[in-house]
This record gives structure tokens, C-alpha cells and sequence, in this order.
């Protein structure tokens, strides 16, 4: 078999388990591997927690959005307009968990889920937001 047949064979064998790999990395660790992209911090600097106290909603959203002008006017366009953004932030709650890292001199809240798909990353998207008010930072 001629060398470049051989490479091509391995390679599309070895396909199967390089995409089982990537969707076997943890929430946390894509966490991580999200923060030391951001902040060129060393991983093994890099302190992560799981924030169960926390909701994704009001990390990532900051709390109740205000709805356009022409909206709060309109009682039933209200209505719909809240029973949508509640279906958001459940679906938000349901789908992400939050993780509060620190390293390098930064600290930071992720709220992050299994992407539908990757391109060519781990999987994992990682989405910043703030403390919601009265919430202990490590």
C-alpha cells in the first residue's frame, strides 16, 4: 500500500473516536478551556465551580428585559411578549449551567451547554455575564 493511502485510511478511521472525543469534554472543562482562550491564561491556573445558586437567566440576561415602547402600550402584545421571555429564560435554565472561574488575575461567571453544533471546538459555548445583585463571588 502506498504511503499516502496508509495516512488516508488512518485518518479516516481515527474520525469516529476524534468525534467522540469532542463530545465528551465536560461542561466545566469547556469552561475552562473558554477562559484560558479569553484571558491566554495557563489552564493549570485556572480555578472552576459550579454556581447551582445561580440561574443562567439572570447571569446571561441580567435580569427582566423592558419591553419596546409600542409593546408596554398594548395590553395583549404585553402579554405575549412576557409569556415569550419567560419561555426564554426557561429554556435558558434548563439548557445552561453557570460556572464561576478565576485565574490570571480576572474572575469571571459563564453560563455554557453543548453547542448543537462545533466547528471544529470542543463543543461547549460559553456565554459571560454579571453577578445578579446580592450574589457571593468566590
Amino acid at each position: 500500500m502506498r504511503p499516502s493511502k496508509i495516512y488516508s485510511t488512518l485518518a479516516f478511521s481515527a474520525l469516529p473516536v476524534l468525534l467522540a472525543m469532542a463530545g465528551c469534554t465536560s461542561l466545566e472543562q469547556g469552561a475552562k478551556e473558554h477562559f484560558a482562550q479569553e484571558f491566554s491564561c495557563p489552564m493549570e491556573r485556572i480555578e472552576v465551580r459550579k454556581r447551582d445558586d445561580l440561574q443562567p437567566s439572570e447571569v446571561s440576561l441580567g435580569g427582566q428585559a423592558k419591553p419596546p415602547a409600542e409593546v408596554a402600550k398594548d395590553p395583549e402584545r404585553l402579554a405575549v411578549w412576557k409569556k415569550d421571555q419567560q419561555k426564554y429564560a426557561d429554556d435558558m435554565n434548563d439548557r445552561m449551567t453557570v460556572f464561576e472561574l478565576r485565574g490570571c488575575g480576572h474572575r469571571v461567571l459563564y453560563s455554557c451547554a453543548r453547542a448543537a453544533k462545533s466547528n471544529g471546538g470542543n463543543g461547549i459555548g460559553c456565554f459571560p455575564g454579571d453577578y445578579p445583585s446580592g450574589a457571593t463571588k468566590w
